[in-house]
């Protein structure tokens, strides 16, 4: 997913570094979870504006979670709205609509896909932190999950 996202930054000549453990055991989704991954790289790739960078980190801070962190150094979401990005069809800047000139626009689902993959796996998904040096967007997914679609 990141080596996809350092095409999507090469334009605007975005650096994305992954911080990655060696191996971390972990059962899910293995296309879902990819699609998760892009959606915010993605995101971040489309709200980082240009020379600026995107460290993917991989942890797992205790032995039943795995936690990934996208930070970007885009302008700061507003606390107040921190919860509604997640929202179907939300746009936090309206000239990003799916109909711009520049073709950096969606339709506003990317966050909402990517939060219903995150909780399908048993997970949250949250805007940890947002500030002057940009947004930390943090999934949490326990080891031990399995997608209701799969677990039967």
């Amino acid at each position: 997913a990141t080596r996809a996202a350092r095409i999507l930054g090469e334009r605007k000549k975005i650096a994305i570094t992954l911080t990655a453990l060696p191996e971390v055991p972990y059962r899910g989704d293995e296309g879902l979870i990819r699609q998760l991954l892009l959606l915010l790289l993605d995101n971040a790739v489309k709200y980082t504006p240009d020379a600026g960078s995107i460290q993917v980190r991989f942890n797992d801070r205790d032995s039943g979670h795995l936690v990934i962190d996208i930070h970007n150094t885009g302008e700061a979401i507003p606390k107040e709205l921190g919860e509604q990005i997640f929202d179907r069809f939300y746009r936090l800047n309206k000239t990003r609509s799916r109909d711009n000139a520049n073709g950096s626009g969606g339709a506003g689902l990317g966050l909402a896909i990517a939060r219903w993959i995150t909780e399908l796996h048993g997970g949250t998904l949250t805007l940890a932190e947002s500030g002057p040096s940009g947004n930390l967007f943090r999934i949490t997914l326990p080891k031990s999950a399995m997608p209701a679609s799969q677990s039967a």
